[in-house]
C-alpha cells in the first residue's frame, strides 16, 4: 500500500540529484504521496494499544500524532 509512497520518494531524490530530471516529483511526494502514506499508516494501527504495565493508572500507551516532550 505505500508502493506510490516510495516510488514518489525515489523520483523526489533522482529529481534532486540528476540533472535535466523532469521536475516535479518532489512536490507531488511532499503535497500528496507522503500525506496518503500517514492517512494509510493512522487506519493501519489500532489507536489503543492497550496497557503495557502493570500499574495501569501510572502507565498508559497509547498511539499519538503529536510531538511526545518530557515532563
Amino acid at each position: 500500500r505505500f508502493d506510490d509512497t516510495i516510488l514518489a520518494a525515489c523520483l523526489a531524490r533522482a529529481e534532486m540529484d540528476i540533472e535535466n530530471f523532469p521536475a516535479g516529483y518532489m512536490d507531488y511526494y511532499m503535497k500528496k504521496a507522503l500525506p496518503n502514506a500517514y492517512n494509510i499508516d493512522a487506519r493501519s494501527a489500532p489507536r489503543r494499544l492497550g496497557l503495557m504495565n502493570v500499574d495501569a493508572n501510572k502507565y498508559r500507551h497509547e498511539r499519538i500524532w503529536k510531538d511526545v516532550e518530557s515532563v
